[in-house]
């Protein structure tokens, strides 16, 4: 890809991988000299305009202090479910069944992998020095599950797996803190957030879970 673009060529990508590996590479990609010559907005977010409007943003002269959002269809179906009270092995074999999950294995969406991923991308084109190490996940998948196949891991989704997830979508549910009174409800979701703090500290909370 970066030949192509140093040869003249002009590049569209739906491939988020090329965005993700080492940060040299991202940078020639979008070094000066292929302005307008490399699009890549349809790598990720489900063809929400996420990358034009935080590059339009900064070209704007606008300062991006925060950034939270969830950026995975799969998440957002599960998530919004699990609160209505339906199990979490069931929302997840139908996501994988009715194409809410475009992966072959549906562990990639519930890892917070591609979570992680695009608010890697995201934070780089806010000029963060950031690789994939620096990002923290909070996977839905424990590492058992991670080791048998998909037809095995989908089989095995049974009633305490339910039990856990179900305890984890409604204890943050209720809050009662000062700026919410008398009790707000509030909405599960797996997020990615980082803002400028964290890039002071240089520790980089990119992607949580639910009511973390």
């Amino acid at each position: 890809m970066r030949s192509w673009l140093e040869s003249g060529a002009s590049v569209v990508t739906a491939n988020m991988e090329p965005l993700v590996g080492p940060l040299s590479d991202f940078r020639a990609l979008l070094a000066p000299g292929t302005l307008g010559r490399f699009r890549f907005g349809c790598a990720f977010g489900a063809g929400n305009p996420y990358v034009s409007a935080t590059l339009g943003m900064l070209l704007g002269g606008d300062e991006i202090r925060r950034i939270e959002g969830t950026f995975n269809n799969a998440l957002g179906y599960i998530a919004a479910r699990l609160q209505d009270g339906f199990p979490f092995g069931r929302l997840v074999r139908e996501a994988y069944e009715q194409g809410y999950t475009t992966q072959p294995d549906p562990r990639l969406d519930l890892s917070g992998t591609l979570v992680a991923r695009q608010a890697l991308v995201l934070g780089r084109l806010l000029g963060w020095d950031l690789s994939i190490s620096d990002v923290r996940i909070e996977s839905l998948v424990s590492p058992a599950a991670q080791t048998v196949s998909v037809v095995e891991y989908l089989a095995g989704l049974g009633k305490d797996v339910d039990d856990v997830f179900h305890e984890l979508a409604f204890k943050g549910m209720y809050d009662s803190s000062a700026y919410c009174e008398p009790v707000c409800l509030r909405m599960a979701a797996y997020q990615a957030v980082f803002d400028t703090a964290d890039r002071a500290s240089q520790t980089y909370t990119l992607a949580h879970s639910l009511y973390a």
